[in-house]
């Protein structure tokens, strides 16, 4: 968990924690040039070859994942957009419970005898299929009666997330089965709903729906093939000698300012983000903020390489484009507000390390699940 928020508080680059509504993207500094001389560099001082040695990075195997979207997950997400616009109808014809029904049903939780938290409510809508409780409680249901009580002899998944004290632990439900519903037909008229009168039919809106989940899914397979080819760069390079002092501080500070962002965000002073959220001391904060800046260091220094060794820049123009889009997408008031609330140096490195993931790509060998 502390790998992963350290993590996290290293890449992220602080850039819509003070946004404003109604952004200028013409006012205050908003030339190439004015954005580009802000974003003068500790790296125009750095040398990377002297500290790192490059590995392979070209002809690199990566396989891309599937970007195909099936009928179910349309489907699904339709039903989600919808639900609350439609009413299901109790089933009057049956009283036997049968895959995708709704099922009304109270139950209690019990391990060792003792109810557990968390584990009891009543006239709860459960749909069946749906895979929201452990694994055989709802496979359990298939085929009892309306008005029928039972008990569920089940375990704990060995990783259950919700409570660390649940898992691999044998427990029983008491379920009470109320009532038995039908999923609703989704209509044009739930749609028109759902949708403030956007889409007005169901097929129009699924045909959206399906655009969306294809452009995702297209995003998610992207990012995801970028992840393992930097990933495999990173691994075959080796550090020289210790990344430069003025680096790591650097990097030190992304992490200091982004945690403090973080914690301003929940609504937390800082004493409290860092025991309740991070699980941490403060010494035990420095400490692994420190090895995670060293990490930080040498990946920049392997993007600095790699860059220098295939004349992989960043222009003004690249930089200007960019600072206009993250002001109109976080709503910063202007250009300057922008530039006043993150460290240059790291928005810099972003783009080229989206330039240097692109052009990792385009040199790999790309195998796809499709």
């Amino acid at each position: 968990m502390k790998k992963r928020i350290l993590t996290g508080l290293l890449l992220a680059v602080c850039l819509g924690m003070a946004g404003c509504n109604g952004a200028d993207v013409t006012s205050g500094k908003d030339t190439a040039e004015a954005v580009s001389s802000a974003a003068k560099s500790i790296w125009d001082s750095i040398e990377p070859e002297k500290y790192v040695t490059l590995g392979n990075y070209k002809g690199l195997e990566v396989t891309r994942l599937s970007t195909a979207v099936s009928e179910e997950d349309i489907e699904a997400q339709l039903m989600d957009s919808v639900e609350s616009f439609l009413t299901a109808k109790e089933v009057t014809d049956r009283d036997i419970i049968k895959d995708g029904d709704i099922v009304n049903i109270n139950f209690v939780g019990k391990r060792d005898g003792k109810a557990f938290e968390g584990g009891t409510a009543e006239d709860f809508d459960l749909t069946i299929g749906s895979g929201m409780f452990i694994p055989g409680f709802e496979e359990g249901l298939l085929g009892k009666k309306v008005g029928e009580k039972t008990e569920l002899n089940l375990t704990f998944p060995d990783h259950y997330p919700n409570d660390e004290s649940l898992q691999g632990q044998p427990v029983v439900f008491e379920v009470t089965i109320n009532s038995i519903k039908e999923k609703p037909e989704i209509t044009d008229e739930a749609v028109k709903k759902a949708t403030d009168g956007a889409f007005k039919s169901v097929e129009a809106y699924k045909e959206s729906i399906k655009e969306e989940l294809e452009k995702n899914a297209v995003e998610y397979a992207d990012s995801a093939m970028y992840i393992d080819l930097w990933q495999q760069v990173l691994d075959a390079s080796e550090l020289k000698t210790d990344p430069p002092k003025e680096l790591i501080d650097l990097k030190n500070e992304t992490i200091r300012k982004n945690a403090e962002s973080f914690a301003q965000s929940y609504g937390m002073d800082w004493d409290g983000y860092l025991n309740q959220v991070m699980g941490m001391t403060q010494e035990e904060f420095e400490k692994q903020a420190a090895d995670y800046a060293r990490d930080g260091a040498k990946e920049s220094l392997v993007l600095m390489a790699l860059a220098k060794a295939e004349n992989i820049e960043v222009t003004p123009e690249e930089i200007s484009k960019a600072t206009k889009e993250y002001v109109e997408m976080y709503n910063y008031e202007s250009v300057q507000d922008f530039m006043e609330s993150i460290n240059m140096d790291d928005f810099k490195e972003y783009i080229l390390m989206s330039k240097v993931k692109e052009f990792l790509a385009d040199q790999a060998v790309i195998k796809s699940e499709d």
